[in-house]
């Protein structure tokens, strides 16, 4: 169930996803991902958003990841996220 669950990372660099998960999955914690990109609609549909937002928009901040543990491990995965930084 979603609520049972916290996000702990949000961010658009690949690598940096990687490198939470494969710590976190080294201490045993579970964790789900969550990608979103923001160009998956097609152009000139959708809205306001999707139609103005995407002019001038860096390519390498389309993809947004969250990485979400269960509650009683969010203290223990904010720890690794912010000793990876």
């Amino acid at each position: 169930m979603f609520y049972l669950k916290k996000e702990i990372y949000c961010g658009s660099d690949l690598q940096k996803m990687i490198n939470i998960r494969s710590a976190l999955e080294a201490k045993g914690i579970e964790s789900w991902c969550k990608t979103v990109r923001s160009e998956s609609s097609p152009p000139f549909r959708g809205n306001a958003r999707n139609i103005l937002g995407r002019v001038g928009e860096r390519s390498d901040y389309a993809t947004m990841y969250y990485i979400y543990v269960k509650k009683n491990d969010m203290n223990q995965g904010r720890e690794i996220v912010a000793s990876l930084k």
